[in-house]
């Protein structure tokens, strides 16, 4: 009864979950500590539970799955706020990313449309220096 009032008190005091634009962040526990911290393209699935007494006061627990492991976040208030929020900002990460991915093609792209026209032009050059030679006039 105590003691277990007592340890609900710790973990809902000492558990802490938090995510930026990205990375996602996360601590559990007073004594024995488990931290995470991921970029948000290593979540591979957000769950979300609450008990009867968690869905009245407000309260449930995250299970964050990465890449390396799952973490589970018990007492996280308004988990369903949180994980909305979380899903909205892996979302807009990913498009971030994509876009980035695709400047990045375009940059290529344009620079191996440079180099091919260099290369055009520099062929174009030595032509005609060969067909000037054969002429017999001196190349400028």
């Amino acid at each position: 009864g105590f003691i277990d009032l007592i340890y609900a008190l710790i973990r809902f005091f000492t558990d802490a979950l938090l995510f930026t634009n990205k990375r996602i962040s996360g601590k559990t526990g007073l004594i024995k500590t488990v931290a995470m911290d991921t970029p948000l393209d290593k979540i591979n699935n957000v769950a979300v539970s609450n008990g009867l007494f968690g869905k009245i006061l407000g309260y449930g627990k995250i299970n964050v799955i990465t890449s390396s492991g799952s973490y589970n976040f018990a007492k996280i208030a308004k988990p369903g706020v949180f994980h909305s929020a979380l899903m909205q900002q892996i979302d807009l990460f990913k498009e971030e990313q994509r876009n980035e991915q695709a400047a990045a093609i375009a940059k290529a792209t344009k620079s191996d449309d440079m180099l091919n026209t260099m290369e055009q032009m520099a062929t174009k050059m030595a032509a005609e220096m060969v067909k000037a030679m054969r002429d017999g006039e001196t190349p400028d």
